[in-house]
C-alpha cells in the first residue's frame, strides 16, 4: 500500500510554511549582523578601523572558516563541550537548506538532466540527507538541553563543595552569623555588581524589576493571575493584580475561570 504524504499535508501548506520562517530566519539574521557590526565599529578604537589588521576579504574568508569547523570551541575548556552539539544543528540546518534549494529549484535546475520527481521516493538520497538532517538537530537540541542541565548542576555541587554547606544549610548563606541566609539588601549589592560588569546602568535594573518582569511575562504568555499569585508568595489576588497594573475586574473575572 502506498502511503501519500501530501493527502495529510499539501504541499503548498509545507512550503508556504517553510517560505515564510525562512524569510522571518533572514530577516533576522540580517538584522543580528547590523547590530553585530555596529556593536564591533563601538567597541574598536578609531585608530584600529582607519588600519585594519585585515582587509574586509580575508575577515570574511577567516570568518567562515570558523563557522565551517567550529574549532574555536574546541579551543576554550568551558565551551569544548558544546562542540559537537552546534556542529549538528549547523550542518543539519544547512543540510535542509540545500535539500530545500533543490527542490524548489527541481523544475528549473541546470544540474537535473533526468525527469524531476517530487516528492521524492523512500529510498531517495535526498530523502535521506533531509531524514539525517532532521535527525542531526534533534540530537544535537537534545545535547544542548543536557549540557546545560549539566553545568547547572556542576556548578551548584561546585558551589556546595566550596561552601562546604551541609543538607540543611541555605545554599546561599549570609557571612554574618546572626543571619542563617544571603540579605535582600546584600542580593541587591550583587545584582548591581552584575549589571556594572555587562555594561549596563544599575539604576535602571534591580532584584525589583527582575522579579516583576519575570511575574509580568509568565502571566502575558499564560493570563493565569493564580500561578502568577503563587509564585509571587502574594495572600491576596488583588495584591497581584496591583503588582502586575492590570484591570482588577478582568483580573477577577479570569481568575473565576481559571481552574487550578
Amino acid at each position: 500500500m502506498n502511503i501519500s504524504y501530501s493527502s495529510f499535508f499539501p504541499h503548498w501548506l509545507i512550503n508556504s510554511f517553510f517560505g515564510f520562517f525562512s524569510l522571518v530566519v533572514l530577516v533576522v539574521t540580517l538584522i543580528g549582523l547590523w547590530r553585530f557590526w555596529q556593536a564591533m565599529k563601538t567597541s574598536v578604537p578609531p585608530e584600529r578601523l582607519a588600519n585594519p589588521a585585515k582587509g574586509f576579504g580575508a575577515s570574511i574568508l577567516s570568518t567562515l572558516r570558523d563557522l565551517w569547523l567550529h574549532d574555536r570551541f574546541t579551543r576554550c575548556g568551558t565551551t569544548r563541550s558544546r562542540y559537537l552539539s552546534h556542529m549538528l544543528v549547523f550542518f543539519g540546518f544547512l543540510a535542509l537548506c540545500v535539500v530545500t534549494l533543490w527542490v524548489i529549484t527541481g523544475k528549473h535546475n541546470p544540474l537535473i538532466s533526468h525527469e524531476f520527481v517530487y516528492p521524492f521516493p523512500f529510498w531517495s538520497p535526498w530523502k535521506g540527507l533531509a531524514n539525517l538532517a532532521g535527525l542531526a538537530i534533534m540530537t544535537g537540541c537534545l545535547l544542548m538541553i543536557r549540557d546545560r542541565l549539566k553545568q547547572t548542576r556542576e556548578a551548584v555541587a561546585k558551589w556546595i563543595e566550596r561552601a562546604r554547606l551541609k543538607q540543611e544549610d541555605y545554599l546561599f548563606p549570609s557571612r554574618l552569623r546572626q543571619s542563617p541566609h544571603l540579605s535582600t539588601r546584600q542580593y541587591a549589592r550583587v545584582v548591581d555588581r552584575w549589571v556594572q560588569e555587562i555594561g549596563l546602568d544599575p539604576a535602571a535594573y534591580g532584584t525589583h524589576s527582575l522579579r516583576r518582569t519575570k511575574a509580568s511575562l509568565i502571566y502575558r504568555r499564560t493570563k493565569n493571575l493564580r500561578a502568577v499569585q503563587l509564585l509571587l508568595g502574594h495572600t491576596k489576588l488583588e495584591s497581584t493584580v496591583r503588582y502586575l497594573g492590570i484591570e482588577v475586574d478582568d483580573a477577577l473575572e479570569m481568575a473565576e475561570q481559571t481552574e487550578v
